[in-house]
């Protein structure tokens, strides 16, 4: 079984690298269009073919062996233990993870999804299927890896896109039939919040879909004021029913900057309507800006606290599952603030300050529609 604590030599593996190479691996496995990779019984990296080194940005697979699995995709969370990959309290809920020690188990090879967050903000969507095998005295890991990110989530974001059209043109229909209930006053803003909900429903399809290609967004470099960006943000959130009784504590201080306006106010709508979400009416939401030489700093805190799974994959594109609940929201805002905004985007989550998560960003962002993820 899988000690995570073990590792075998770099030499040792790449002996057996040699050994594979030579007498077991034709020369047909090395160009073909799957990736594969073969892990050692400690699930150190022994072999990759071409396709696998093309994916992970690498001319020779030399520099990739011994390493394992998370530490050759530079997972955000490879290094959190010192035993590298498989060694942190996130790794139970990582997909190829979980095909392994089902392989090692004896489990029928099936193929497990892999949502892998990478330090420099990209998701890696994967199919991952294990085959065990041996060879002179030694157990290896055949890995065949389906990368995901242009069928599975199109599909996905589409579907979800649809998916919320519907509810909100529902919901529409349901107001319009009751309409003879409610006075013009509050009809008008009800029926504008629903029309809020599609505008936004659009522009989030159309931004991810951007992001993904690399395209240039909407808007552009402007001074403007913070405290009146913020409280757009949290007056727009508060025309939806589920949110408007929500108590919001602001900190914000009456400044300018030169940013990109539209786009950060997306990233803070996305992550204030969380926080919101997440609290029931009598819990406090703070939402802070800290000013500092340099750089500008929003802080959105929330009293509920995140469990290790959501944790793991707060910015993670698609990993809670279909429906886009999780991960879509932070997995967008992330992008954009570190590609577009210039900026760095991080959480914490935990018993003693709740959950707390930072945009922090340049006051002066140099306007280059070049910038792209």
């Amino acid at each position: 079984m899988f000690d995570v604590i073990t590792r075998e030599s770099v030499s040792d593996v790449r002996q057996q690298h040699v050994v594979l190479m030579n007498r077991y691996m034709p020369e047909l496995l090395k160009n073909i269009s799957p990736m594969v990779m073969v892990l050692t019984r400690n699930r150190q990296i022994v072999y990759v073919n071409k396709s696998m080194e093309k994916f992970l940005g690498v001319e020779d697979c030399s520099d990739l062996l011994g390493k394992r699995p998370g530490e050759a995709m530079h997972c955000e969370y490879a290094d959190v233990s010192r035993s590298g990959c498989g060694a942190s309290v996130f790794c139970k809920y990582c997909g190829f993870n979980q095909a392994l020690f089902d392989a090692e188990i004896g489990k029928p090879a099936s193929t497990y999804d892999c949502h892998l967050l990478n330090k420099s903000g990209e998701t890696y969507n994967l199919g991952v299927t294990i085959t065990p095998f041996e060879h002179m005295a030694n157990r290896y890991m055949f890995c065949v890896l389906e990368n995901r990110v242009d069928t599975h989530y199109r599909d996905l974001l589409e579907n979800i896109f649809s998916t919320n059209l519907k509810s909100i043109l529902s919901s529409m229909q349901s107001l319009v039939k009751a309409s003879g209930h409610f006075s013009a006053a509050e009809f008008q803003p009800l029926m504008k919040a629903q029309l809020m909900q599609i505008d936004e429903a659009i522009n989030n399809f159309e931004i991810l879909q951007k992001i993904e290609k690399g395209e240039p967004l909407p808007g552009h470099q402007e001074w403007f004021s913070v405290k009146q960006l913020v409280d757009e943000v949290i007056t727009n959130l508060r025309l939806r029913q589920d949110l408007r009784l929500k108590y919001i504590k602001k900190a914000i201080p009456d400044m300018m900057i030169f940013s990109n306006r539209m786009l950060l106010g997306y990233v803070l709508s996305n992550l204030v309507k969380n926080a919101m979400e997440a609290e029931n009416d009598r819990s406090e939401i703070l939402v802070s800006v800290i000013d500092s030489t340099a750089t500008i700093s929003f802080k959105i805190k929330n009293q509920s606290v995140m469990d290790e799974r959501k944790q793991k994959l707060v910015f993670t594109r698609f990993a809670a599952g279909g429906d886009g609940k999780m991960g879509l929201g932070t997995y967008c805002a992330k992008k954009l603030a570190t590609n577009y905004l210039s900026g760095k985007i991080s959480f914490i989550s935990n018993r003693e300050k709740g959950t707390v998560f930072t945009i922090r960003i340049p006051k002066l962002v140099r306007d280059d529609s070049s910038m792209s993820v």
